[in-house]
């Protein structure tokens, strides 16, 4: 009897060996690659590894085998067969789970391959997702053919898309954690307070909790049929861990704890184009319709509370309503490509064009013309100082990063500049030009904002002037108390578009001959001089152009220059920078000035060695191919100077002639 149950026992083991074997080869082969690829195996700690795996496998084999003698012993004397109908019954229905779970995996496969072989025939692609040349535009504007996809209602809409941010949150809060600090970091060391030096993300991490998506409405097709936008108001409120590290202007640092975040935003997507193919578009486009509310508490360290952090909790909002929500506002948009460069496009107008030209041309924002503001003057300037009159100034923004910016009358409240600027714009319809007139304030303390006002560039007539009086009624209570009217100033717009030719004496040609946009990509620094004890440097370059004098009107000073200072990249000699300038309205004729230094951080005041410099001839670039010119430049000095600086220079002249 012994040998009988000994030699059943055998041919189960055996048996379930060979089952378990031909099952788990290839996934246990799988796992042990990638044990190898994440501990780092080498070929000399192979057999190790290979011996330590069968000996776990014998192992185990030596207690299924005991087990089974033992459970076979025990039926033969007439034991445990409920228990053994009971485990037959659970293994019988997880076999059929794991076989149903097989084949529907294998359909997957099939079916995703008949789309793929669809998509390499036109016949067939038609055949499955019907011919786009059919469908009605009027169709597409009432939604009745747009894909059935996004024709769900808002209920399913909102479910499926909450379900496939909460899969896949762990990858897009580390993708949104790195978006941010690329974005985010740049503007913090651009609108930090006066008495910061430096302010960095220490950490971030938007937690466990994904974003909510509220609701979702289908705002309709756009143009000209070629895509489908959609708004999603999303909240997020998790469990974040985002610390801000900021070092003060005496060199200690102490950190910021940003907690209780809260956001609200609604976000558009457009999806375009759309296009017969198994991803049913090309590329998304994504902005925000209106500005995201933010609700947070701060937590700093002990004896900073009170004053301090409301001071900071004032400004943060600030910055994070008026700075980094104009970031993402319509027009700005965020591109994503989706469909291949080369995949072709048919345009309304029957032209077919390549998908990374659509992007570039279409879905891309692109500078149409200049706005021309002539600075006049301003009356009734209040005082923001005690003993003085305004040390007054006039801002002007537009977009992007760039701010013009008058000279400072020095103790003057009513200022008359006489300055001729210029702004880039991409879209007269939804741009705004931001006027402010400004009281400069020497030493640490930021200049103080007198007043700002909006002004709406949709009604400028191309190449017509036109005269303004700006009104700030912010500015009446103050003045007032003087027995002075509101603050007021004057102000000469024109918009001059690029491709407007109205002749060869016309104002928009003749005026600005010469004079355009050099776009400064400064991407990176190799071989550098070593100017710290430790063998390094933390390099950081100035760069600079003469402004060009257009208008006998113009009376900035002589000499006026356009500035920009790269960021500071710490202990390297092979700096990385990826930073662009613009140096708008400068001649063709001109130089870029380019000086590399060497930050050398004190106590108090910062110092600096030189690393080299050099000049570049924008005649260069305008003589480059498409006038877009990379080049790596060599720096020049003393003898102990090497290394060279890597640019990208784009020329966008103002007029054509």
């Amino acid at each position: 009897a012994d040998i009988v149950v000994w030699v059943i026992a055998a041919a189960v083991v055996c048996g379930g060996g060979v089952v378990a074997f031909t099952h788990t080869r290839r996934p246990f082969t799988r796992w042990l690659m990638r044990v190898t690829c994440a501990v780092g195996v080498n070929p000399e700690e192979a057999d190790i590894v290979v011996a330590g795996v069968a000996g776990a496998t014998g192992a185990a084999m030596c207690l299924l085998s005991y087990t089974t003698t033992v459970a076979i012993q025990w039926l033969s004397d007439g034991r445990g067969w409920g228990t053994f109908f009971l485990s037959f019954l659970l293994a019988a229905a997880a076999v059929v789970s794991h076989e149903h779970r097989v084949v529907g995996r294998k359909r997957l496969k099939r079916a995703l391959t008949v789309y793929y072989d669809a998509e390499k025939n036109a016949e067939g692609l038609n055949a499955l997702m019907g011919k786009s040349e059919s469908v009605s535009k009027a169709a597409v504007a009432f939604a009745v053919t747009t894909p059935q996809w996004i024709r769900y209602q808002d209920s399913e809409m909102v479910d499926f898309v909450n379900t496939f941010l909460s899969r896949t949150w762990p990858f897009y809060n580390r993708a949104l954690c790195q978006t941010i600090r690329s974005v985010v970091e740049p503007l913090l060391e651009e609108h930090r307070p006066s008495i910061m030096k430096k302010m960095y993300f220490e950490a971030l991490d938007l937690g466990p909790e994904p974003i909510q998506v509220k609701h979702v409405r289908l705002m309709g097709s756009r143009s000209d049929a070629m895509g489908v936008s959609m708004e999603f108001d999303l909240a997020w409120a998790g469990r974040s861990k985002i610390m801000l590290a900021a070092t003060t202007t005496l060199g200690n640092t102490i950190s910021i704890g940003i907690k209780d975040v809260e956001v609200y935003a609604k976000v558009q997507v457009t999806l375009q184009p759309l296009m017969p193919a198994l991803c049913p578009f090309g590329g998304l486009m994504i902005t925000l319709s209106e500005k995201p509310l933010f609700e947070f508490d701060l937590e700093l360290p002990l004896g900073l509370e009170g004053t301090v952090s409301n001071a900071l909790q004032d400004w943060l909002e600030t910055f994070l309503s008026d700075t980094l929500g104009n970031q993402l506002v319509w027009p700005e948009r965020i591109v994503v490509p989706i469909a291949p460069e080369h995949a072709e496009i048919k345009l309304p107008t029957g032209e077919a064009v390549t998908h990374k030209w659509y992007v570039d041309n279409v879905l891309r924002l692109h500078n149409t013309g200049i706005v021309c503001v002539t600075a006049k003057s301003a009356t009734n300037v209040p005082s923001s100082d005690l003993l003085s009159k305004s040390d007054s100034y006039m801002r002007l923004h537009i977009k992007g990063k760039t701010k013009a910016k008058t000279d400072v009358l020095q103790n003057n409240n009513d200022p008359v500049w006489n300055e001729v600027m210029y702004l880039l714009v991409d879209d007269m319809n939804s741009r705004l030009l931001s006027v402010e007139i400004m009281d400069s304030d020497e030493g640490y303390s930021a200049d103080d904002k007198i007043g700002e006002t909006i002004v709406s560039l949709k009604d400028l007539v191309p190449n017509v002037t036109t005269d303004l009086w700006l009104e700030f009624p912010e500015t009446a209570k103050t003045n007032k108390a003087k027995k002075r009217p509101p603050m007021r100033c004057n102000i000469d717009l024109t918009y001059i578009p690029f491709d407007t030719f109205d002749g060869e004496g016309s104002k928009g040609i003749s005026s600005l001959a010469g004079i355009g946009m050099l776009t400064c990509r400064l991407i990176r620094g190799t071989g550098l001089k070593s100017a710290d004890y430790n063998g390094f440097s933390d390099p950081f370059c100035k760069l600079q152009m003469d402004k060009a004098k257009i208008s006998k009107m113009d009376k900035s000073k002589s000499g006026d220059v356009i500035k920009f200072k790269s960021k500071v990249i710490n202990k390297t000699l092979d700096p990385e920078w990826n930073e662009t300038f613009e140096f708008t309205g400068v001649r063709d004729s001109s130089f870029l000035q380019v000086d590399c230094y060497d930050r050398d951080a004190g106590f108090v005041i910062n110092s600096k060695d030189a690393l080299g410099s050099f000049k570049v001839n924008v005649r260069d670039v305008v003589e480059a191919e498409g006038m877009v010119l990379e080049e790596d430049f060599v720096l020049t000095g003393d003898k102990t100077i090497k290394g060279t600086v890597t640019l990208m220079l784009t020329w966008q002249p103002f007029s054509r002639n």
